[in-house]
C-alpha cells in the first residue's frame, strides 16, 4: 500500500494539488464531482481507464455515472465521512463529501478500482451493462485490464486524509480566509501521520465514537474513549514522532466535531494553534498524553453552553432503542448508552432533566405494559409473561408488579382490569 502522508497533503496548495497527488501516489483517479455528480475538477493527470472510456462512449454510461456518483455523494453526506461505493459498472470507489460551511457543496471521486478477484456475479453484471449500453461484452472484459486492482478497505486511510483537507478549512472560514485558504497552520507542514494497519477497525469505531461525544458536547463519555486511544497509540511500539503526529491528527479531527457543535471557529484555530506547539514539543510519552487530554478539556471548556432541548433527539433515540428491547432480561442502563453513544450517567442526566424519570422506569413501565395486556388477552401461565417481557424470575416478576399495581399478576388478571 501506498505512503499517502498528511504533510504532502498539506503541502498541496488546493484541492485540484491534492487530488493530483492521489492520483500519482496510489495509481486511482481522483476528481471532484458537482452535487448531481457531473465533473467539476480533473487534475492535470486524469486519465480515464480504458473501460471507462468505453462506458462513457455512450450517452447512457455517461448519466450512468453521474448517477453513481450523485447517490454515492448523498451516502457521504448522510454518514459525513468517506463512503465506499459501487458505481453501475461494478467499479469500486469512495466518495468524500466536501462541505462549505455545513452545506454540501461538492464531492471527490477516488477511484474506480477492481476488487483483487471476479465472481460469476460481476460477469454476470457486466453482460448486463453492455446489453444495456448496447457495448460489445467481450471489449468491455478486456478493457477490465485497464482497472487497476485493490484489496477491500485499502486506501481508506487516503479517503479520510482528503476528507480532512477539504472540509477543514470551512470550519475555519471565517476571519481566517489566507490561513484556511493555504491550510498551512504553523508546524502542520511537519506532521507524518502514517495510521496504524494492525486493529485499524477498531481504532476508527472509537475514533468515531470519541467524535460523536465531542459533537454531542458530553465531556464524560468523550474522556475515557480519548484516554483508550491515546493508551492505545502510546502502547503500539511506535516511536515517539509517529505518536505525536497522530494525536495531532487526532486534536484536527476533535476540534471538526467541536466545531460542529458550537465552538467559535477562531476559538478552535487557537486552541488547536497552541496544542500543536505543544505536542510537538513534549518529549516524553506522558507529556503528549496529559497535552491532549488538556487541549480535548479546552475544547469542552469553549464550547457554549447547551441549549434547552437540544438533546431530545438523542433522548428519542434512546427511547427507540428501549421500546425494541425491554424483552431482554440484560437491557440495562449502560447497553442503552452504548448504544446513543453517550456515557451511561451522561445520559441518566438527560433522562431525568428533560423526561423526570430514569431509562430504569421506563425500562419496568414498558415491561409491565405489555405484561398487563397479555394478562388480559393470552391465557398463558404467569411465569411464561414475565418471561416474555423481560423477568427471568418469576418472583422478581410478581414483587414488581404487585409494587405497581397493587396486586399480583394472577389477582389483576382475575379482577378483569
Amino acid at each position: 500500500m501506498f505512503q499517502l502522508q498528511l504533510k504532502h497533503i498539506l503541502e498541496a496548495k488546493d484541492l485540484a494539488g491534492v487530488l493530483e497527488l492521489m492520483s500519482q501516489s496510489a495509481g486511482f483517479n481522483a476528481k471532484l464531482v458537482d452535487v448531481d455528480g457531473n465533473p467539476a475538477l480533473l487534475p492535470p493527470s486524469y486519465q480515464y481507464p480504458q473501460f471507462c472510456d468505453l462506458i462513457r462512449s455512450s450517452p447512457c454510461g455517461r448519466e450512468k455515472c453521474c448517477s453513481s456518483y450523485r447517490k454515492a455523494g448523498l451516502q457521504s453526506v448522510k454518514f459525513k465521512e468517506p463512503f465506499i461505493f459501487r458505481c453501475h459498472a461494478g467499479l469500486v470507489g469512495w466518495a468524500i463529501p466536501v462541505f462549505a460551511e455545513e452545506r454540501h457543496v461538492s464531492t471527490v471521486v477516488y477511484g474506480q478500482a477492481l476488487m483483487s478477484h471476479f465472481s460469476t456475479t460481476y460477469f454476470n453484471l457486466l453482460k448486463d451493462v453492455a446489453d444495456e449500453l448496447k457495448l460489445n461484452y467481450d471489449s468491455l472484459k478486456q478493457a477490465l485490464k485497464s482497472v487497476k486492482k485493490v484489496e477491500p478497505g485499502k486506501d481508506q486511510i487516503a479517503a479520510e486524509l482528503v476528507y480532512i483537507f477539504a472540509n477543514y478549512q470551512s470550519h475555519f472560514a471565517k476571519g481566517l480566509h489566507r490561513e484556511s485558504k493555504r491550510f498551512s497552520l504553523p508546524k502542520f507542514e511537519r506532521i507524518l501521520a502514517k495510521l496504524p494497519a494492525p486493529n485499524r477497525s477498531v481504532y476508527l469505531e472509537k475514533e468515531k465514537e470519541l467524535l460523536h461525544y465531542v459533537s454531542l458536547k458530553d465531556r464524560s463519555g468523550a474522556l475515557p474513549v480519548l484516554s483508550r486511544l491515546l493508551k492505545d497509540l502510546i502502547s503500539s511500539g511506535n516511536d515517539l514522532e509517529w505518536i505525536k503526529n497522530r494525536v495531532i491528527e487526532m486534536l484536527v479531527l476533535i476540534s471538526r466535531a467541536a466545531c460542529d457543535a458550537g465552538l467559535p471557529n477562531e476559538a478552535a484555530y487557537q486552541v488547536n494553534n497552541e496544542a500543536i506547539q505543544k505536542v510537538m514539543g513534549c518529549d516524553r510519552e506522558e507529556k503528549i498524553y496529559i497535552a491532549a487530554k488538556e487541549t480535548v478539556n479546552l475544547f469542552f471548556a469553549s464550547m457554549p453552553r447547551e441549549e434547552q432541548g437540544e438533546y431530545k433527539f438523542v433522548l428519542a433515540k434512546a427511547v427507540e432503542y428501549i421500546q425494541g428491547n425491554y424483552a431482554n432480561p440484560a437491557l440495562s442502563l449502560s447497553e442503552v448508552a452504548k448504544a446513543v453513544y453517550l456515557s451511561p450517567s451522561y445520559l441518566s442526566h438527560l433522562f431525568k432533566k428533560e423526561l423526570s424519570y430514569t431509562v430504569n422506569d421506563l425500562i419496568t413501565l414498558l415491561r409491565l405494559e405489555e405484561a398487563k395486556r397479555l394478562l388480559r388477552e393470552k391465557r398463558l401461565p404467569v411465569g411464561e409473561i414475565g418471561q416474555l417481557v423481560g423477568y427471568a424470575n418469576p418472583s422478581y416478576f410478581v414483587k414488581v408488579f404487585k409494587k405497581d399495581t397493587g396486586m399480583t399478576p394472577l389477582a389483576y388478571r382475575t379482577s378483569g382490569e
